[in-house]
């Protein structure tokens, strides 16, 4: 079998993906499992570090619309793939983008193209409103003959660097919690213009109360981010405290050691976004804040892990006008840090019965 599986471009849509992978490697060892993405080629090199720590992924190309010799040259290298099946699971296909990878299929004679809410495949999938993104797959690969697995299991510890986890200041008997400290703007484009906003990512203030509640009640606090969060950090004058049981790590690891961290984690604590993701594939247990992406298609954990929200009439709004337009962030703004503090006291005590 010869799989050719469309993603988006963030780490958290590649993961989303990888234990769809595995679930074909899993049943058909010899098969060939690509992945391709729109973005560039520093997105994709991004993402090869992900990719870098499994083993069912054998490529990952990469499509802009806008880069049309790069495409013309990919399509020609993919015709000669010969795949079985190209997966796509955006359902809207009307212009632009999406109707894009439609075409690169096409053109690259995958022989079956498999996905839902549109003509532009061969075999349409019915996937139930809000269905976890887990369940979205499984469909999917049920239109295939190939049984899903049912959690994101995916990376592979073995690929970690914990040689150099040892070299951290931190007792190996410790509690650890996992901050992941923000998510990703989006950009939503109207009347010709773009529009970046952010409706999923808890205000920075809430996480430095939420690590001294934290320290107090006797757990290590790891913080866990990229360069636009330590920008952030440092513009606002944030200042958490200064404690041996906290480690900041935001904007000084590669991908691959902040994976190795989460995976030292008891608990990972986040706004819904690609770290969060990362820690239900290496299967440590998260606890999810939702302001306005839903959580019942998002939960990185699968629909039974913990996740707090606040079901407001206008959530959920992600990736749409509303939700870029939104200047009001009720649904982040109106979870308190004492609320947090009592999921995690919970969970945390859950694990230890």
């Amino acid at each position: 079998m010869r799989c050719l599986i469309h993603t988006g471009p963030g780490i958290g849509d590649i993961i989303q993906f990888l234990s769809m992978a595995r679930a074909i490697k899993e049943q058909y060892p010899d098969a060939v499992v690509d992945f391709i993405m729109r973005g560039s080629l520093r997105i994709s090199e991004l993402n090869q570090q992900l990719l870098d720590c499994q083993s069912y992924v054998d490529h990952l190309y990469w499509y802009a619309a806008k880069e049309i010799r790069h495409d013309l040259k990919l399509i020609a290298h993919l015709r000669e793939k010969q795949y079985d099946f190209g997966i796509v699971r955006i359902g809207n296909s009307g212009k632009g983008r999406s109707l894009w990878i439609y075409r690169i299929m096409r053109w690259s004679n995958c022989k079956k193209i498999v996905g839902y809410g549109t003509n532009k495949v061969d075999i349409q999938v019915d996937v139930p409103e809000h269905a976890h993104y887990l369940e979205r797959n499984a469909r999917l690969l049920a239109a295939i003959g190939v049984k899903a697995r049912d959690n994101a299991l995916s990376i592979e510890r073995g690929k970690l660097d914990f040689d150099w986890l040892k070299s951290l200041p931190m007792d190996e008997k410790a509690k650890v919690i996992g901050f992941s400290l923000g998510t990703n703007p989006m950009s939503w484009t109207e009347n010709g213009k773009s529009i970046v906003y952010d409706v999923k990512s808890w205000p920075l203030e809430r996480w430095v109360e939420l690590a001294a509640a934290l320290i107090e009640e006797g757990y290590f606090v790891v913080l866990i981010g990229g360069e636009k969060e330590r920008k952030e950090i440092e513009e606002r004058h944030l200042t958490f405290p200064a404690s041996a049981q906290i480690l900041d790590m935001v904007g000084k690891t590669t991908i691959k050691q902040s994976l190795t961290m989460i995976a030292r984690c008891d608990l990972m604590v986040g706004a819904e976004g690609g770290m969060m993701h990362c820690a239900s594939a290496i299967g440590t247990k998260t606890l999810t804040i939702f302001g306005g992406s839903d959580y019942r298609m998002w939960n990185p954990g699968g629909i039974n892990s913990p996740a707090i929200h606040l079901d407001l009439d206008c959530s959920p709004c992600f990736c749409t006008s509303r939700g870029a337009h939104c200047k009001d962030k009720k649904c982040l703004d109106g979870i308190s840090t004492s609320r947090i503090v009592d999921s995690i006291l919970k969970t945390m005590v859950e694990d230890c019965q």
